[in-house]
Formats: C-alpha cells, sequence, structure tokens
C-alpha cells in the first residue's frame, strides 16, 4: 500500500493530537481497548465493538487517495489510544449495536491533554462527517471542524475524495450511486406530498438531482428550523449517500445533511 510523504502524515498526527476542547457532554464510561481495528471502529476489551459515530473515512478500496487517508487516519488512532495505553471515556449512543454488530459512541482520551476523537480527525482532514441520526447534539460542532479543514485544504481535502459534486451535473452524480457525496447547488423547485417531499435541482424530474425528506423525517427536520416551504431559489450543500430514484438522490434526515449556502 502507498503512504502519504511523512512530513503530510506528521502534520496531520500533529493536528490529531491537538485537537480543540471536546464537544461530548453528559455520563461517560471507561473502557479498555483491546485492537484498532480501524480508524472508525475499536474492538474493546469486553468484547464490544464500537464505532466512532458521525465519521465516514472512504474505503481503502476506493482508491490510491482512500488508501493513504484511510492508513493515515488507523495510524493516527491507533497512535491516540497507545499513548493513553488503551483506556478511553465513551459515551454511547445507541442501546443496541447496528446491524453491523457496532455500537456508536463518542470516544474521548482521557487526562490532561486529551480530546474527543472525532473532532481530532475531522479537523485534521483525515475524516468527512455523515450527519446521520448518531448525535445531533455535536453535529454542528463537527460540521465547523470539517468547514474549517476543507478551508485550508487539509488532508482528504487535497484529494479528490473531497469534491464537491454540482446538482447540475446529474451524469456525474449518476455515476456515485451507491456512494457518499457532498452535492451543491440550487433548489429549483419544492414538490411537498403526503408521504414524501422532493427538493428539486432540476425540472426534468426523471434524470435530474433531486433531494427527498420521507413524512416520518420531516418533523425533526422542522423541529431544527428547516422550513422546506422557504428552501426555493436557495444555494444549499447536502450530503448522503447517492440513491437512483428516478435519477440521482439523496435522502435527508437529519437537518444536518443539508446546509444553506445562500441564493444565486
Amino acid at each position: 500500500m502507498s503512504r502519504l510523504p511523512a512530513a503530510a502524515v506528521a502534520v496531520m498526527i500533529i493536528a490529531l493530537e491537538g485537537g480543540a476542547v471536546a464537544c461530548p457532554t453528559g455520563p461517560v464510561e471507561t473502557v479498555q481497548v483491546a485492537e484498532v481495528i480501524s480508524a472508525t471502529e475499536l474492538r474493546l476489551a469486553d468484547g464490544r465493538r464500537i464505532r466512532l459515530a458521525q465519521l465516514l473515512i472512504e474505503p481503502a478500496a476506493a482508491g490510491e487517495s482512500a488508501a493513504r487517508i484511510a492508513a493515515a487516519a488507523q495510524r493516527s488512532v491507533a497512535e491516540a489510544v497507545a499513548q493513553v495505553g488503551g483506556r478511553l471515556a465513551i459515551r454511547t449512543l445507541a442501546a443496541r449495536p447496528d446491524r453491523h454488530g457496532r455500537i456508536p459512541a463518542n470516544v474521548e482520551t482521557p487526562g490532561r491533554g486529551g480530546g474527543w476523537l472525532q473532532g481530532r480527525l475531522v479537523e485534521s482532514g483525515l475524516a468527512q462527517v455523515s450527519a446521520l441520526l448518531d448525535d445531533p447534539t455535536c453535529i454542528g460542532d463537527l460540521l465547523r471542524r470539517e468547514a474549517a479543514a476543507r478551508s485550508e485544504r487539509r488532508g482528504l481535502w487535497s484529494t479528490e475524495i473531497g469534491t464537491i459534486w454540482q446538482a447540475g451535473d446529474p451524469g456525474a452524480l449518476a455515476a456515485r450511486t451507491g456512494h457518499f457525496a457532498i452535492v451543491e447547488g440550487r433548489i429549483v423547485s419544492v414538490g411537498e406530498r403526503r408521504r414524501r417531499t422532493y427538493l428539486n435541482f432540476g425540472v426534468n424530474w426523471v434524470e435530474d438531482f433531486t433531494v427527498l425528506i420521507e413524512a416520518d423525517d420531516l418533523p425533526r427536520l422542522q423541529a431544527a428550523g428547516l422550513v422546506v416551504g422557504d428552501l426555493e431559489g436557495r444555494w444549499v450543500r447536502v450530503r448522503g449517500w447517492i440513491r437512483d430514484d428516478r435519477g440521482p438522490a439523496i435522502r435527508i434526515t437529519h437537518p444536518g445533511q443539508l446546509d444553506i449556502v445562500g441564493t444565486r
């Protein structure tokens, strides 16, 4: 496997070690790590598998840049864990494991100079924010850190992994079906139906990019202040997994997936 230049890895690890104050609040549990399976997955001594919530790191199989970033991220996490003897503080975010047997959690290295691993990975440019339902209290913090990393082109943001895809290029988005993407564009129209709301980025509904909001998810978005009827004409940035739904589409379930950039 090819590696990032040593200087680049050193910069990333320094950034990881020097992360800002942690977001997590509330009760935590002290645990012992038995294995760092990947940058986002840890096996604990008691057998549980922990997933670092809200993070996305492209799998190494996605290409050379993805392999370099994934390897650097795992080395950074492994070093952070080793520095505290494998003893971490976690705040689990679900009572049951996901379908892969992992429990989502916020993870911190305890003690003086410790910090929140998710925040450090994101601000170092070693991970993107998935912005799903794991932990709505910390999503704003993560997105701010990601924006800073993107602005300074740290880590993945200096590679093709950090591409901001354009809603006006549905062909390119269709080729990304099944993959995570951050898409930017202007909402041309809003179609509110009983079971689903459509944010349309074009006039050809069977080809152009669309954002889908299911009726069950709408109250959560409204509670966060997102008024879908006011989005027409807005320039937005949306993140999620591209699906084929009569053209490329992303379903949003959490307000952190949609950022209003402005009006153009």
